[in-house]
């Protein structure tokens, strides 16, 4: 939800939700929430400044409310390349192919996992 628009977002959301229900049949809730936890990375990176002329990527890992927002968001920026003209089939068709295991939402999950494996020298313990 942007600019204030809440009840044309809930009602988005509303027909994307009915039309993940007409296409596999199931609690449309209970799908989004499943999609929502695949598509959420554990962990980010987050820059470090020491004021010298290195700077650190540190792992720092993510709340589940952080978790959330961040999943939500990238299935937000994701339904953008999508071909139809309606935000809710774009973000129901989006949704499914999360849940099929097609989206290029992983491969994005799987980068910010991989950065931070790669920076787990300057953890913190």
């Amino acid at each position: 939800m942007k600019d204030g628009l809440k009840n044309k977002a809930k009602t988005q959301l509303n027909k994307a939700l009915y039309l993940i229900y007409l296409e596999l049949r199931k609690n449309p809730v209970e799908i989004l929430k499943e999609a929502l936890d695949m598509a959420a990375p554990l962990v980010i990176t987050k820059v470090i400044k020491t004021g010298f002329a290195k700077n650190y990527s540190v792992p720092i890992p993510l709340t589940p409310r952080q978790r959330n927002r961040m999943a939500f968001n990238w299935i937000l920026s994701s339904c953008d390349s999508k071909a139809s003209n309606d935000f809710s089939v774009r973000l129901s068709e989006e949704i499914v192919q999360i849940i099929g295991g097609k989206s290029k939402l992983f491969d994005k999950k799987q980068l910010a996992h991989r950065l931070a494996i790669t920076n787990r020298s300057y953890l913190k313990i």
